[in-house]
């Protein structure tokens, strides 16, 4: 008696690598209970009242002021567009909506230099905090005067 034909395992099919700057998806899979999803989760940015930015009209529209080229008409603008409390979030997380208020030459100079004062604050922040975590300063030692035996 001849053999029934085997039946051929099933090949899965050939997944394309992911293009570059694309993601891979993830297969299914559950969902620990009590993980957040990633866009829920707290952003690692400081908030901008840590790093001591102005958030009353006037001082917004003065500190803005000091950006060079930035006028007292683009300032305003971006005021009106923003709101006082939403310029320096507008900068730092939509500046292309930033460019769209103040345009040309004059809004690529304000986000780089906004870029470079947010940077700069930051790095202040992270220096100050962990500044404050030891009582033994930046290098660790006990502080004071430093003196040599038999001196």
């Amino acid at each position: 008696m001849p053999e029934p034909p085997r039946a051929e395992p099933e090949v899965p099919a050939v997944v394309p690598a992911p293009a570059a700057g694309e993601r891979k998806a993830r297969s299914g899979g559950r969902r620990s209970e009590g993980r957040k999803p990633a866009a829920a989760q707290p952003s690692a940015e400081p908030d901008l009242k840590q790093l001591g930015l102005p958030t009353e009209r006037e001082a917004v529209i003065a500190y803005l002021r000091e950006y060079e080229g930035l006028g007292p008409k683009s300032v305003q603008s971006l005021v009106d567009a923003f709101g006082p409390s939403g310029v320096f979030r507008a900068l730092r997380d939509h500046p292309e909506r930033v460019r769209e208020v103040v345009s040309g030459a004059r809004g690529e100079r304000l986000v780089e230099a906004w870029h470079k004062d947010y940077q700069r604050r930051v790095k202040a922040q992270a220096r100050k905090q962990a500044g404050s975590r030891g009582a033994r300063g930046r290098r660790g030692g006990r502080g004071g005067k430093r003196t040599t035996r038999g001196s």
